[in-house]
């Protein structure tokens, strides 16, 4: 509403600006018709009068008739320039105050319906990536993005921009609040949000209800997981609350899943020790509890190589023992980098091998092994490598595994 008022405004200034711009085009030819034009027809009349009355030649009378024309006609011209260039000027002045008005409300119009304040939210966001923003610089940025979400309360960034501000402030029911209406307008396609906007919601109402779990607020954790199973935060809330509420076998599944997913180390055996209480209690209960997936992947492999190709390489030719995921992104669960000349050997692959934070060999049941000699020297096959592979194999394999470089990689 307040936006058609402010475009009305302008559009009332621009109209007379146009108006007077275009006077002297319509209305010039009536610049002469004033008490002065007038007053120069009344003595031109006159004096050809007493022409006329006058006892003159015919020829003369001719004479000073054309100059009494001429005398006429100029001060006709003159006087129409003096009233154009009078109102010529009125006209150029009133018309440029109002552009300089109409350029001021341009201005404040922009400033309140332009982008200028969500270009100083996204500024000040940046610098909030790189340092600790001041309690002001804090402050000013809510400020702004509640404005923006005014402003555009259909987009649902703000919203949620808005939403984690006042989470990280403390003022976890007004955060509830706000997640849950954009759940509400959020389309189902949108799977990943949704999954990130209902763990926000349950962290929120968590917090809101003093730290207190509740059936509703895991159901809502539950949902999450269903729509993305890889968050880990998620995850570990769920395993904790449900361990709370007394669903061991939940606990198990929840925690289960995040303790796959991490390299051994303190985080793990935290968690490892929530998986044996809630084992434990599931046990009092009568309930046996396989936790045999609880031992550490490891693989042991011998590596050789013929002797054929060994007499055509280098002894520092490259050669890479790896294991990947029957399933999943091409890249290595656990790697490791030898040379012609350190074989045979014999190696270990285990998590501490991860090349990608979260991508370990304990993630998976099962995997392939390969040992390539690379002859470019990089881990990407090519036509002219060899090597040997086994599998598919149990990442918790007890007995070693041989690979025997013999063969050349198709291309």
């Amino acid at each position: 509403m307040m936006l058609t008022l402010w475009l009305l405004a302008l559009l009332l200034l621009i109209l007379p600006m146009i108006g007077l711009l275009l006077w002297p085009v319509r209305f010039q030819l009536k610049a002469a018709s004033n008490e002065q034009s007038d007053e120069n027809l009344r003595l031109y009349q006159e004096r050809c009068e007493e022409l006329n009355q006058a006892a003159l030649p015919d020829e003369q009378k001719a004479a000073l008739q054309v100059e009494l024309d001429r005398e006429f006609l100029a001060n006709t011209d003159q006087v129409a320039t003096l009233n154009a260039s009078s109102s010529s000027s009125v006209r150029w002045g009133v018309s440029g105050a109002l552009m300089v008005l109409m350029l001021v409300m341009l201005i404040l119009l922009y400033q309140r319906w332009g982008a200028s304040n969500e270009l100083a939210v996204t500024e000040l966001l940046q610098q909030s990536a790189q340092r600790e923003l001041s309690e002001q610089e804090t402050q000013t940025l809510y400020q702004r993005v509640v404005r923006a979400s005014e402003k555009q309360p259909h987009n649902i960034e703000w919203s949620y921009i808005q939403a984690r501000m006042l989470q990280e402030q403390g003022d976890y029911a007004q955060s509830a609040s706000i997640f849950a209406d954009l759940l509400m307008v959020i389309p189902e396609e949108s799977e990943a949000d949704r999954a990130a906007l209902l763990s926000m919601l349950a962290q929120s109402r968590f917090f809101a209800a003093e730290q207190q779990a509740s059936d509703d607020i895991y159901q809502l954790l539950v949902e999450s997981i269903t729509l993305n199973p890889q968050d880990r935060q998620t995850l570990g809330m769920a395993g904790i609350m449900a361990f709370e509420l007394g669903y061991y076998s939940a606990t198990i599944d929840h925690l289960g899943q995040l303790w796959r997913s991490l390299p051994a180390g303190g985080e793990s055996q935290a968690l490892q020790g929530v998986i044996l209480r809630a084992a434990e209690e599931l046990e009092t209960q009568g309930e046996a509890v396989d936790l045999s997936w609880m031992q550490r992947a490891q693989l042991t492999i011998e590596v050789d190589i013929d002797d054929t190709i060994r007499q055509q390489v280098a002894d520092d030719a490259v050669i890479f023992v790896f294991a990947r995921a029957l399933e999943g992104p091409p890249m290595p669960l656990a790697a490791q980098r030898l040379t012609v000349g350190e074989l045979p050997i014999t190696v270990v692959l285990d998590d501490r091998m991860s090349m990608v934070d979260g991508l370990y060999l304990s993630s998976v049941d099962e995997v392939m092994v390969f040992a390539r000699l690379s002859r470019s020297g990089q881990p990407t096959a090519s036509a002219d490598d060899w090597q040997a592979s086994f599998g598919p194999v149990s990442v918790r394999h007890k007995e070693d595994i041989v690979l025997h470089i013999e063969h050349s990689v198709a291309p």
